[in-house]
């Protein structure tokens, strides 16, 4: 993950999604809830609590988060280890 993220910090985006297209393809979307949280947070002051539709899509985003992670590391899954241009 850091290697894309460095990557994509030097504006290399084909070589972020050759090293980890998973955080290429997860990072906006977590970008994005961060920044609304934070805005619904400081909007409205006592805690503010996900409905269960964010909870299921943090819990599914972290299932596929696992799941790719284990993969990419079984023989059979080649296709989603990192490569180097």
């Amino acid at each position: 993950m850091f290697r894309s993220i460095g990557a994509l910090l030097q504006a290399d985006v084909w070589q972020a999604v050759r090293y980890n297209a998973l955080s290429v393809i997860l990072l906006p979307i977590l970008a994005v809830y961060c920044i609304r949280d934070t805005i619904r947070y400081i909007q409205v002051k006592p805690p503010v609590r996900s409905s269960r539709v964010e909870m299921a899509m943090i819990i599914g985003l972290a299932v596929i988060s696992m799941l790719y992670g284990i993969l990419r590391n079984i023989p059979y899954f080649e296709v989603l280890r990192p490569t180097s241009l």
